[in-house]
C-alpha cells in the first residue's frame, strides 16, 4: 500500500468525522500497548483468513440489527471487528 495515498484518505475521513488527529494517535498508542504480546503476526493472520468468507463489523448505528440478521453466518465465517 502506498502510505501517501492511505494518509490522504485518513485525513479526509478524520476531517469529515471531526476527529482529532492527536487523540486518534493517543488511542492508537493505547490500543497498541493493550494488545502487546497478544497480537498476531502477518503469517498467523493470513492462515486464519486466507480464502475464507469473512464478516467485517464496525461500530455503526446498525450493528445490533446487522448482527441479528447475520446470525446464521457467524459460525460459518471468520468474524473481524474493526
Amino acid at each position: 500500500m502506498d502510505l501517501s495515498i492511505w494518509m490522504d484518505w485518513y485525513y479526509r475521513i478524520s476531517k469529515s468525522l471531526g476527529y482529532s488527529k492527536e487523540k486518534d494517535q493517543r488511542a492508537t498508542d493505547l490500543l497498541s500497548n493493550m494488545i502487546k504480546d497478544r497480537s498476531l503476526s502477518y503469517e498467523e493472520l493470513k492462515a486464519l483468513i486466507f480464502n475464507k468468507d469473512a464478516l467485517i463489523f464496525g461500530a455503526g448505528p446498525s450493528l445490533e440489527r446487522d448482527l441479528l440478521n447475520l446470525k446464521s453466518l457467524l459460525n460459518r465465517c471468520v468474524t473481524i471487528v474493526a
